[in-house]
């Protein structure tokens, strides 16, 4: 049975890597312009960080399932590791990758609002790599 607008559910909660449980609350963001739907899941936090997802689909149905989908693939990749105490990053990347969004103070790596003083200092101990930077509409 096909899921109506106003049946769209208003929390969900999904399992990290870290095994953390994460509520996120779905929104309706309108008819994707006549072309179906956009739905957005935006992890319910006490700070500023927090995971935000946005989906588009002809389908609401569809949508929700896609949207389900890359919460819960991204919920299953940890970004980043704590660092040994030699270095003086307060994290630093694990497998030499890093995913996340990109707020107007930094960007929210793991559900968490990393600084960009503190980014400068992840990357730093890099110097002289390459880098390959990929900035993605988060419907896509």
């Amino acid at each position: 049975m096909a899921i109506s607008e106003s049946h769209l559910p208003r929390t969900e909660s999904f399992i990290d890597s870290r095994d953390k449980k994460r509520i996120f609350e779905f929104s309706l963001l309108g008819k994707n312009g006549g072309r179906g739907y956009r739905v957005t899941a935006r992890e319910v936090t006490d700070d500023e960080g927090g995971y935000i997802f946005v989906e588009s689909s002809p389908s609401l149905d569809h949508c929700l399932d896609r949207l389900r989908i890359k919460i819960k693939l991204r919920l299953a990749i940890k970004s980043t590791v704590v660092p040994q105490p030699t270095t003086t990053a307060v994290i630093a990347p694990s497998q030499n990758i890093l995913s996340g969004t990109i707020a107007d103070d930094g960007i929210i790596i793991d559900g968490k609002l990393i600084d960009w003083k503190m980014f400068v200092s992840i990357i730093t101990p890099h110097e002289g790599l390459k880098m390959n930077l990929s900035i993605v509409d988060p419907a896509s």
